[in-house]
């Protein structure tokens, strides 16, 4: 059964081209090592021992690896190799780890002006968690090339999260989670009434949240890809088709606009949600976790005050966000948001 659903996902022989390319460029980059080492007079043995630490073995897996682990997450034998190999590099050449964040700072700040940069707090948690190069076109507009899952560090760096405490856990299993098959991700999702990936709510769409019938075709990926596709047609035209098709959706428009609409909503939800947790902290009697709670709404503010959209803001924290902001500027510190228009207050 689970052969035929394989076979069918991934159009029989009609993409079976794909994979025996992949297999081939493989197979090509192994032997290239092995013939290599042995042309600087390495022993059979020794040169395929480096052949096999230069590419993963993806055949070396227990039993229940096979059969359940690769069936549960697509992506098993890749993870299990690449974070084992990351982790083991990253004691061994610390400044490795940081390289690629190096080189997006060293772009930005080359093709990158002030004005067009959007500040991070702004962006999406599933944009924040990922390494993503910000550029700007002739217009002005600003867009993020998305290339944390072409480096192999940003595997490690996910896990990495589980040490800033209850929040970097939860990104941590949002992470594994994501990666997950439909078959397994999709009735956790549902128990949590929330898409691991972008934290977008699932139940009642009369409160724009994402119907379980919608959830399940999202899972099917060739409509996921279709939908990829009109989305880029309706926003760039056949360019974006284009784009789309070249680096699947690696480019995301990086509208302000549209980013302050996603934080008023998000951020309002979330400010709900910690409320409810300090009066449930004052009324069990608890007024240090009271008080952290309250903190952490005032942190939220925080982002929605520097994210343009003060008009949000409650008017007795404004003197506060003001006073952080006259403290930056004598510190020769560029106050975050300064470039972001503010947002009209509705009327």
């Amino acid at each position: 059964m689970a052969e035929q659903i394989r076979h069918y996902a991934t159009l029989g022989k009609m993409g079976g081209w794909w994979f025996k390319l992949n297999a081939s460029i493989d197979d090509t980059f192994r032997t290239t090592v092995y013939l290599a080492a042995r042309g600087r007079g390495e022993s059979v043995s020794d040169a395929t021992l480096l052949m096999k630490k230069a590419h993963f073995d993806y055949g070396d897996f227990t039993r229940y690896e096979e059969t359940i682990g690769r069936r549960l997450i697509p992506f098993y034998a890749w993870q299990r190799n690449n974070i084992a190999l990351q982790a083991k590099l990253l004691f061994e050449k610390p400044g490795y780890a940081n390289v690629y964040q190096k080189i997006k700072h060293a772009l930005e700040e080359e093709g990158l002006n002030d004005e067009s940069k959007v500040p991070n707090y702004m962006l999406p948690r599933w944009l924040k968690n990922q390494l993503m190069l910000q550029l700007s076109n002739d217009e002005g507009k600003t867009k993020g090339l998305v290339i944390g899952n072409l480096t192999p560090i940003q595997e490690l760096v996910e896990i990495g999260q589980s040490i800033y405490g209850e929040e970097g856990f939860a990104e941590m299993w949002n992470y594994f989670l994501s990666s997950a098959s439909p078959i397994l991700k999709t009735p956790i999702e549902w128990s949590m009434g929330r898409q691991a990936f972008n934290d977008r709510a699932i139940g009642d769409s009369d409160l724009g949240e994402k119907t379980i019938v919608e959830h399940m075709v999202d899972q099917i990926g060739y409509f996921a890809s279709f939908k990829g596709l009109s989305k880029a047609y309706m926003r760039d035209g056949m360019e974006g088709i284009l784009y789309q098709l070249m680096i699947r959706g690696r480019f995301q428009p990086l509208d302000i606009d549209r980013l302050q609409a996603q934080i008023s909503i998000e951020k309002n939800e979330e400010i709900k949600k910690l409320r409810r947790s300090v009066n449930n902290a004052v009324r069990d009697g608890d007024e240090e976790r009271a008080m952290r709670i309250a903190e952490r709404i005032i942190d939220t503010y925080r982002v929605m005050y520097f994210s343009g959209l003060r008009e949000r803001v409650p008017k007795a924290l404004h003197g506060r966000f003001t006073r952080e902001e006259v403290g930056m500027k004598r510190e020769g510190v560029t106050p975050p948001g300064s470039n972001v228009p503010q947002q009209l207050p509705f009327k």
